[in-house]
């Protein structure tokens, strides 16, 4: 009798076991894998990491490239998402600019992952977080190459980056890099923290493309209309924090995209934004 009652208790147990991890399950998703790849298709996702920034692009010929790290407590968390996706080798790292929440996560890429090359501007910053990205890299032998306009040609796209243009920049921000990435008949342009004023530097480049990284996580320094007018996309994305201190994204920065009838999609709003291409037709999906 008191092994069937044990026996009983055992099986009420495990249900309850079971229902828990189902609601559990229920309750918070299961983010992304790598069923979210295909190898026909261009994927860019925009990883949903508060207000910071960071664009994971993979080709369809199997090349993985990374904009930006976030924050210093993001890299492993990151990496983690990375392995989910079955990425074992990062060939381009893009550091758009030294600001923490752009390089943050850096060193922990560059010790978790194969590394090809590592873009960055040449600037200097007297932060602890920008000097474990340098050691992190020598650790590794690998030599940053500095960014400036040049086309990288890779087996599936091509990456022209057309800033910064120039050295000596007052703010860290002027020194972003941008660069339009292009797949067949598909564009996409990043713009880091690029502030207007830099923003008019690039007027006279081929800016077209379908979808822009909105600079800055839509504060107002950036996004002019002549900017926005020339890009003359028809999606926006735009990396940013829920309630953010910042007040980002910029009611004026929404309102001008509203105006361009540009369809925008926010980390703080939709979770992460996974964009897929053939080189023509486009889909956006967001996972919360």
């Amino acid at each position: 009798m008191k092994s069937k009652l044990n026996k009983k208790y055992s099986v009420l147990v495990l249900l309850f076991v079971l229902c828990s991890m189902l609601l559990i399950t229920a309750c918070f998703p299961a983010g992304i894998d790598s069923s979210v790849i295909n190898d026909e298709r261009l994927t860019v996702i925009a990883f949903d990491v508060d207000q910071a920034d960071c664009i994971y692009i993979h080709t369809p010929q199997d090349e993985n490239i990374l904009v930006d790290t976030a924050n210093n407590s993001d890299g492993q968390e990151i990496s983690n998402q990375l392995y989910n996706l079955g990425v074992k080798q990062i060939d381009y790292l893009f550091l758009t600019h030294p600001h923490a929440d752009h390089i943050g996560g850096a060193d922990d890429i560059i010790k978790n992952f194969d590394i090809g090359k590592i873009y960055m501007p040449k600037v200097y910053h007297d932060t602890q977080t920008y000097m474990d990205v340098l050691n992190a890299a020598k650790n590794k032998g690998i030599k940053i190459q500095e960014a400036k306009p040049q086309i990288i040609t890779l087996n599936a796209c091509t990456i022209n980056m057309l800033a910064p243009i120039k050295e000596g920049y007052d703010d860290l921000n002027a020194y972003s890099i941008v660069f339009k990435l292009t797949y067949k008949d598909f564009d996409m342009l990043f713009t880091g923290d690029l502030p207007k004023q830099e923003e008019g530097e690039l007027l006279n480049c081929d800016l077209q493309a379908d979808i822009l990284k909105v600079a800055h996580h839509g504060s107002n320094d950036s996004t002019s209309e002549n900017f926005l007018r020339q890009v003359g996309c028809e999606y926006a994305v735009i990396s940013v924090g829920e309630d953010n201190s910042y007040g980002h994204p910029n009611d004026d920065t929404l309102v001008l995209l509203e105006k361009y009838n540009v369809k925008i999609f926010r980390t703080d709003l939709q979770g992460d934004i996974i964009i897929t291409t053939d080189g023509k037709e486009v889909n956006i999906e967001n996972v919360l």
